[in-house]
This record gives C-alpha cells, structure tokens and sequence, in this order.
C-alpha cells in the first residue's frame, strides 16, 4: 500500500512539474512573439518628429518588456543599445535550484529586421527572461505539491494505524500457534471483532482444547500402563523371591545336607557342584527381583534405592558413576519415586550401551523455596550424537513417555563429542510424606 501511495505521489508530482514546464515554456515562447509583432506596429505608424517618435517607442519598449519579462536589444550596424536591461536572478526569487533546473526552458532568441523610411536599418533582438516565470510556476505548483505530500503522509500514517489495529490479532494468533507448536495446550486466543481473524481465533481454540484432551487422554492411558507394568513387576518379583527364591534355597540345603551326610567322594562332589550352582541361580533371582522391583525403593524409599543403584553400576561397569542428592528428596509420591528410578535406571543402561563414556553424572534436586518440583540431570563425557539426525531409541522414548505421563519436562541436549545432557523437571503434587 505503501509503495502503491509513493507511485500515486511521484506520478502526480511529475504531472505538476510537467504542467508547470509547459507553462513557462509556452509563456516564454509566445512573448518574444507579440514583443515583435508589437514593434512592427509602432515603427509602422510613424511621426512627425522622428526623434520625438523614436523615444515614444523606446519608453513604450521599454515599458512593455518589464511587463512581459522580455530582455530586447536593437541593433544599428555594429551599435547595439539595450532597451530594457534586467538584473540578473531577481524575479527568481522564491523558486528552488530543484524546480528551476526542471523548468527552465533551452535559451532562445527572437532577431527580426524593422526598415522605415526616414530611419536606418534596424535589427530587434528579444529574448525571453524565463526567471519570472518561473517564479510564477512555483508559487502556484508549491500548493499542489505540499497538498500532495501532505496528502501522501496522512494516507499512510492512517494506513498503517487502520492495518495495525486491523492486524495486531495475527500476532496473537501467532504466538498460540508458537504455543502450540511447543506443547503448550492449555493456551487461548481472546475473541476477535475482524470476522475473519475472529473465525480463525474459534477454531484455534477448539484444536488447542481437543488437542489439551487428546495429550490429557493419552497422559492418562500411558499412566495407567505403567501403572500396570510396574504392577506386574511387583508380582514378578515377589514371585520370584517367595518361589524361586525359596524353591533354590532348599535346592541348596539339600545339597548341603547330602554333602555332610554322604561318604562317597562322587556324591559329596556332586552335591558341591549342585550347591554352586544353586547359590548361582540365588544370585541371578536376586538381580532380577532387585532389577523388576527393588525392596530398597519399598521399604527405605528414593535415595537410598538411587545409592544402592549407583554402587552396584559402579561395581559392575567401567564408568564411574556420580550421584548427588539435594533437597527433601525422600516422602515423595509413589508414582514420582518409581518414575525417577527407572528414568535413572534407563539412563545408565544407555550409557552402558552407546555412550563409550568414563564418568557419568546423576543430580537430583527438590526445590528449597518451592517443594512442587522435582530436577533430575542426567550428564555423561561420551561420544554423544546430533538429535536432529538420529532417530530416538526405544529408551529415550520410553523416558519420554514416563515423563510425560507425570505432567513433566524432558530436555535431551547432546552434540557429536561433547557427551548427552538429560534433564527432567517433575511436577510433585502430593504433600512430603503422601503415596
């Protein structure tokens, strides 16, 4: 609109100036005209004292080239006599350089031959002074173009005004879909007059909140399976420890038990062998009862299960393993607990796995001044990845989902070289001490 409003100015702009040129040139081209045309006539009339009606028609010269803005010169021989000398550049004041130099027209002169009886030969030489009128184009073409820029001003301050207050929704609309594009469901947009912005705010508001419900809905499926699976891990456990657990500790006791009472060297021989192997079987159902539930995390609640954790890892893997607590970190709810935990748990299978680092370290952190939030950061010193080009694994998706199933935030920053960063922002919503 604006350039649309520029165009509109220059071409009006340049009719003025166009006007005004043929103005001034038409005017300077017809005077010297009529200035001739005009001496013809009097040297043609005559007198009867031919100096008396020689200076008659000087003054009379004279008179109408200061009207008409004519420089006129007649010519006897070699003799030349100014008729009406002019100072230079003062009928043009008022005028800018600009508009002059547009204006002006190219320099012309007008000679003509006048012959009466009684007089020599005299040659008239007119030429048009352009300076006054051009004064004269200026003083009437300044109104039309100050009317014009002011014309081109208002328009487009009163544009950009209108359009402003007109399009200042879009901005708004913007930043929801921003919103939207970040995860930030619960965002509105207040009504819009414009009709068609307002139509669009509606049905961003009804996308935003089947979207809430939608992320709401699946929020709650993906509890509820943990739920589940953490439930089924529980039964596993407890069965592997009260069945298996009991099943392989009476293996070995009777093991034991024919070893101390037998005195063949086969059998006693045998019965060590089943012994080992027993204690072996024991072991393995421990890890697995300890890895599908551990009792640390029932009974003595988060941090001590995350110690246990890091000294088993720390005795069993290369990487060393750093573990920082702070904060009330104890008395969380149950959901909470076990979402750390595995979250943990995951992190240090992965690093095992891809990471190729020497040192990992895990900080979790309840919030002094505000006990609502849980941090948990997750940092190794290996090999890292670029996220934008690697396809997520099963466990990234699976910390993913668990997080987000708790209303929490999950960051993955990682760069080929320079290691992985994870770090998750959990929501406690239940009072210290609560389930």
């Amino acid at each position: 609109m604006t350039l649309i409003f520029g165009l509109v100015f220059l071409a009006a702009t340049g009719w003025v100036m166009h006007d005004a040129k043929r103005a001034v040139v038409q005017e300077t081209r017809a005077a010297p005209r009529l200035a001739v045309q005009l001496l013809e006539i009097a040297f043609a009339r005559g007198g009867s004292d031919p100096l008396e009606w020689r200076r008659e028609i000087l003054e009379r010269i004279g008179d109408f080239a200061k009207t008409r803005h004519l420089d006129i010169e007649l010519l006897k021989g070699e003799k030349r006599s100014a008729v009406s000398p002019r100072a230079a550049g003062a009928s043009q004041a008022g005028a800018p350089p600009w508009f002059a130099r547009f204006v002006t027209p190219s320099t012309t002169e007008v000679r003509h031959v006048i012959q009466v009886a009684g007089m020599p030969r005299t040659e008239v030489i007119v030429r048009p002074d352009a300076k006054d009128e051009i004064a004269e184009a200026w003083s009437e073409a300044r109104s039309t173009l100050i009317l014009l820029s002011l014309f081109f001003v208002v328009a487009s301050v009163l544009m950009f005004i209108t359009l402003g207050l007109g399009l200042r929704p879009i901005n708004m609309i913007l930043l929801g879909l921003d919103g939207i594009k970040k995860g930030d469901y619960q965002r509105r947009l207040p009504p819009i007059k414009l009709p068609e912005l307002g139509a669009i705010a509606e049905h961003f508001n009804h996308m935003a909140q089947a979207l809430e419900s939608s992320r709401e809905q699946a929020r709650t499926l993906a509890r509820r399976s943990l739920e589940i699976q953490e439930a089924e891990r529980r039964r596993l456990a407890h069965e592997l420890h009260d069945e298996m657990g009991q099943s392989v500790s009476a293996i070995k006791a009777v093991a034991v038990a024919i070893n101390r009472n037998s005195s063949d060297p086969a059998i006693k021989k045998q019965a060590q062998t089943i012994g080992e192997i027993s204690t072996r079987v024991y072991d393995c159902v421990r890890r697995m009862t300890r890895r599908l539930r551990p009792a640390a995390l029932d009974e003595l609640g988060l941090a001590p299960a995350l110690t246990s954790m890091v000294q088993d890892w720390n005795e069993a893997s290369d990487p060393v393993c750093r573990l920082h607590l702070s904060g009330e970190v104890g008395g969380l709810p149950e959901g909470v607990e076990i979402g750390v935990y595995r979250i943990v748990q995951e992190c240090l299978t992965n690093v095992s796995k891809h990471a190729m680092a020497s040192e990992v370290t895990v900080a979790l952190d309840r919030e002094v001044r505000s006990k609502g939030r849980l941090c948990l950061r997750v940092a190794d010193n290996g090999c890292g990845f670029d996220p934008a080009s690697v396809v997520p694994s099963l466990g990234l998706r699976g910390i993913r989902e668990r997080v987000e199933a708790l209303n929490g935030r999950f960051e993955l920053q990682s760069q080929p070289g320079a290691g992985v960063r994870l770090k998750v922002d959990l929501p406690v919503s239940a009072p210290a001490g609560g389930t």
